[in-house]
């Protein structure tokens, strides 16, 4: 006697088969998505990275005035140095450049309706050093999921709160650091 159609068990293993392929489809969207944060906030922070060593390659001659950790925005600068006719020391440059770019690094210039900041690193720190004409700067911001740091040595954001997860030091923490000259 020949059979028509599928049995019982033959449906049940090919949904058993389709249910697996798709919750393995789902775990592979939430990993993407994952990955998908940390390259913006890495492009967001590269983008940054070269704002700011833009600034201070204009303003070389105020470049020890950059010297610093940025973690918040700094209160205005009493003298706003892109307005018409301003005119500005390289220090009331640098001190205005870091105003604004503080802004950017945390959000704070990008608003949506509800008039809270978007934009920016993830519990962003940077950290400007200045030797003569040598320019180190490290931002640190944080990570969506836990990873060994690989940036142990650097001190930029170094243990702190927003970089750590359960227990352990720094594991949520994502760094960009650049080395360059800055002739004047």
């Amino acid at each position: 006697m020949k059979h028509k159609g599928f049995t019982m068990i033959e449906v049940l293993v090919a949904l058993v088969i389709v249910s697996v392929g798709l919750l393995g489809m789902a775990g592979l969207i939430a990993e993407a998505q994952k990955s998908v944060l940390e390259t913006q906030q890495r492009a967001s922070a590269l983008h940054l990275a070269n704002d700011i060593i833009a600034r201070m390659t204009a303003n070389s001659s105020g470049l020890a005035s950059y010297d610093g950790d940025v973690a918040s925005v700094p209160t205005t600068p009493a003298l706003l140095c892109n307005a018409s006719g301003a005119n500005c020391t390289p220090a009331q440059v640098a001190a205005f450049d870091l105003w604004q770019w503080s802004g950017n690094l945390v959000g704070a210039t990008s608003q949506n309706s509800s008039d809270a900041a978007i934009g920016g690193l993830l519990a962003p720190v940077a950290c400007i050093g200045i030797n003569d004409n040598q320019v180190s700067l490290a931002i640190a911001w944080r990570g969506k999921f836990a990873r060994p740091d690989g940036h142990s040595a650097n001190i930029c954001g170094d243990d702190d709160s927003d970089f750590k997860s359960d227990t352990v030091k720094n594991d949520l923490r994502r760094m960009l650091i650049i080395s360059t000259r800055i002739n004047s």
